[in-house]
């Protein structure tokens, strides 16, 4: 695997080049608003990892979300799909049947400017798109992988070796571990894993991580660090949720002010009532 790795690994060693340049734009410590480390596969004879940020950006509108992959014509099915699943789960969350969605999302894997497919990213643009609405800043030492269904529930996804390894390397080519910095996986793929040797010592050591979620709101409390909550919280201020919630509603209360209550009429008497 070694031997194969150094035959045909001219496309990573030049992807990681541009990476310690910085030419690719990305953090492997601190935080940021909307920005959440998402991991891309390129295959070939030699597969490998590089990890791109997924960025989103949130204003008042109708359109709902923009994936602009698909608008470039850059996306596959699958990689459409898991928006349209994210747009449901976002409707059946946070609006339901209490009020409209008054919001525009662009979402957007930077700096990739080839096809794009699989749903393996839909969990990091759910976690951008609840940080932009919840103005909580993502940790940059972590990233992560995996696909949502309509419940906001993870779905298990491929290549999830290759992914850890390759945010292990990137982590590493930054500098000394820092023993914040690992990868978050549905936990229905980590049965799939086979590390190197040298990922598990660093493992086993507390000098990396790979952390197991179940659902959207686990990795949300845990990528934005406020307990998750729900979008009808009273104490809104103090959950991710809760705080994503009121916005949608402020949203949607200017694009769809409501009508003010229509005046009492008087009662209608039957003929021949007192």
């Amino acid at each position: 695997w070694a031997a194969q790795g150094e035959r045909g690994g001219a496309g990573e060693a030049a992807h990681r080049a541009r990476m310690a340049g910085g030419q690719v734009r990305l953090e492997t410590s601190g935080a940021a608003l909307g920005v959440v480390n998402a991991l891309m596969v390129y295959g070939g004879q030699a597969a490998y990892c590089i990890p791109g940020r997924v960025t989103a950006r949130v204003a008042v509108g109708r359109e709902g979300l923009l994936n602009i992959e698909r608008d470039a014509k850059y996306s596959g099915r699958s990689f459409d799909k898991g928006v349209f699943q994210l747009g449901a789960w976002l409707r059946g969350e946070f609006v339901g049947v209490n009020f409209p969605l008054g919001l525009v999302a662009s979402l957007v894997f930077e700096q990739s400017y080839g096809k794009v497919d699989g749903d393996s990213a839909t969990l990091a643009e759910a976690v951008a798109l609840l940080s932009e609405l919840s103005g909580l800043p993502v940790r940059q030492d972590i990233a992560m992988t995996g696909a949502l269904n309509q419940r906001g529930e993870l779905l298990p996804v491929g290549s999830a070796s290759l992914k850890v390894r390759g945010w292990w390397e990137t982590c590493r080519a930054a500098g000394p571990l820092t023993g914040a910095q690992g990868v978050v996986l549905p936990r229905l793929t980590t049965p799939d894993l086979q590390l190197d040797q040298e990922v598990v010592a660093d493992l086993a050591a507390g000098r990396f991580h790979v952390w197991m979620a179940d659902g959207v709101a686990e990795v949300a409390a845990f990528a934005l660090g406020r307990p998750a909550g729900a979008p009808s919280d009273a104490e809104e201020a103090r959950t991710v949720f809760g705080l994503a919630g009121a916005t949608l509603r402020a949203m949607s209360e200017r694009l769809y002010p409501g009508k003010k209550p229509a005046p009492e009429k008087p009662p209608v008497k039957a003929i021949g009532a007192p």
